[in-house]
């Protein structure tokens, strides 16, 4: 029995073995005959990217698509975090080299010369970078790379190191997490509340639950990114005074899941280079993008890729002209000093506000923990063992949905939501006015609208007539110094015509602003006040220089200056 065993699994079957593999480790050869006519680019380029596939070192655990575009995962040293490279013209040309011989086989007077080709061809190189729709089941699709274990699309907690094609993630965890319970107990979530809040986060002055719920948030999203179904929203660290602590609060969130500080990232002023910022950061698939130190954040192409309803991100790759559409799954960090955020992102944040109710902030001692990033990281852990538990808490409790509501962000506000209601923690969302509220261009214009009403109610009024009212009233002057400038009227008043196209539609209390269709006066708009309830009687007699006069029909009057 033991020779017949030897037989099955000794010398022999190691032959076979040894056979095999270096069956598959030796270089596969490309042929390249100039002389058959059925044979071109196209099949050299299909046989090297075959010879890819089916290699150990470089198969289906280490080429996957990212937006289409080959990438690979790496990590600098063993133990560091991972990184995701997508592959260039050089890097794939040392990846062919490795795994294919190309020959290039002539006919001439002599019959077939073969002759070896030093390098893979430029052409072969340049024709797998530039192929659309490659098999998934060679190349499998990536959209997330992990650094500790997560939640998965069906709520357990994936933490195998690799690829986990259901949910499209590359785990390579940097720590080990002892098993999290399934049904956590109330014991167990009132003891990864305190670490994080009664210890960890303790010296942050939070002016609110609600800035507390939000800081939880950081956390939590990237862990439970798979069962949110849509975008998230921007979380920005708000305080009035620098030395507040916002870029540390954002560090020490961020390190518990990736086991380093959030990288910052510019937010450029030109739209252009804004688009190309998110598609270089996006295509490395990070956990966190983060926008530290704003002072005024107004741009079209992070609006739109924050709200996404697909979680995708278009755009052209820096030096080429192909057009890429990478996965947006990463959580939108951002911090400031009362910065000036546009009413498209405004709407788009939550707001974690910071108030150290002190002149000088950064001067402050007595902190519980001397050393917070480095303490953070020493138990990083026990930290992310807690945010799991609070996880599987609301897991256990049937994924109840949370009662706020976030416009264009519901099924974030129902995931998160549910678990901070799972855990007792009240206030979420109770703030996600704060930034409207200090958005001076809307305050300005409801001003000028109430005055507006008041003087014209429901009558067309011109530009002129607009930029009377705001130049007689000193408040109105300096809230629309920004807008208007110190030019001539003239020029004043061709800005406020932009400004007004603007807000047309827009409501401002109970009335709405309005452009007539159809009336001008010397080939010049005129404006008017729609209330939303039926309007009040009138209070006053029209006066006889108003200009155009209230209530009149639209008409050219040549007495209108503009």
């Amino acid at each position: 029995m033991e020779r017949q065993l030897e037989w099955c699994w000794g010398p022999r079957h190691d032959r076979r073995a040894a056979k095999k593999k270096r069956r598959l480790t030796q270089p596969h050869t490309v042929e390249m005959r100039t002389d058959d006519p059925s044979a071109g680019l196209h099949d050299w380029t299909m046989e090297a990217l075959e010879a890819v596939a089916q290699r150990p070192r470089y198969g289906r655990s280490r080429i996957y698509q990212l937006g289409g575009l080959l990438s690979r995962v790496r990590a600098a040293a063993p133990g560091a975090a991972a990184r995701i490279e997508t592959l260039g013209e050089d890097s794939l040309r040392l990846m062919l080299s490795a795994v294919c011989n190309f020959d290039e086989i002539r006919l001439n007077h002599k019959g077939l010369d073969t002759h070896r080709v030093g390098s893979p061809p430029r052409e072969i190189l340049r024709s797998i970078l530039a192929m659309d729709g490659l098999d998934q089941r060679r190349f499998p699709p990536l959209e997330m790379l992990a650094s500790a274990p997560l939640l998965g699309s069906d709520g357990r907690i994936i933490s195998r190191p690799g690829y986990h094609r259901r949910d499209q993630i590359f785990l390579s965890p940097t720590i080990e997490i002892p098993p999290v319970p399934a049904k956590p107990t109330q014991q167990d979530v009132d003891q990864a509340l305190n670490l994080i809040f009664d210890f960890y986060l303790s010296d942050f002055p939070f002016a609110d639950d609600a800035s507390k719920c939000h800081a939880l948030a950081v956390i939590l999203t990237p862990l439970v990114r798979r069962l949110v179904r849509g975008p998230t929203p921007l979380l920005l660290a708000l305080a009035s005074t620098p030395g507040t602590g916002k870029t540390l609060l954002m560090a020490a969130l961020s390190q518990i899941i990736s086991g380093r500080p959030a990288e910052p990232t510019m937010l450029r002023s030109s739209e252009e280079e804004m688009s190309k910022t998110l598609l270089s950061v996006l295509l490395a698939a990070p956990p966190f993008v983060f926008f530290d130190n704003l002072n005024e954040a107004d741009s079209a192409a992070l609006a739109a890729v924050i709200a996404s309803p697909d979680c995708r991100f278009a755009g052209r790759i820096l030096g080429a002209t192909r057009w890429v559409e990478v996965p947006a799954l990463a959580c939108w960090l951002a911090s400031g000093n009362n910065p000036k955020v546009s009413r498209e992102l405004a709407r788009r944040t939550v707001v974690i506000k910071l108030d150290a109710n002190a002149e000088r902030p950064e001067q402050r001692s007595g902190f519980k923990i001397k050393n917070l990033l480095r303490w953070g990281i020493e138990h990083r852990v026990d930290l992310l063992y807690a945010a799991l538990v609070l996880c599987r808490a609301w897991v256990a409790a049937g994924r109840p949905k949370g009662k706020a509501v976030l416009g264009s962000f519901e099924s974030w506000a129902e995931v998160i939501g549910g678990i901070l209601e799972v855990c007792g923690l009240p206030g979420f969302l109770e703030n996600k006015d704060e930034l409207t509220t200090r958005d001076d261009h809307a305050l300005g214009w409801s001003a000028l609208v109430a005055e507006w009403w008041r003087q014209y109610q429901t009558s067309l009024v011109s530009i002129d007539n607009l930029h009377e009212i705001i130049v007689r009233n000193a408040e109105l002057e300096v809230a629309f110094s920004g807008t208007l400038g110190q030019g001539l009227d003239r020029s004043q008043k061709r800005k406020l015509g932009e400004e007004l196209r603007r807000v047309e539609g827009r409501v401002f209390g109970p009335w709405r602003v309005e452009i007539v269709v159809g009336c001008s006066v010397r080939g010049y708009p005129l404006y008017q006040l729609l209330p939303l309830a039926p309007a009040p009687a009138r209070t006053r007699e029209p006066r006889d220089d108003e200009s155009p006069r209230p209530g009149a029909a639209c008409e050219e009057q040549s007495t209108l200056p503009f």
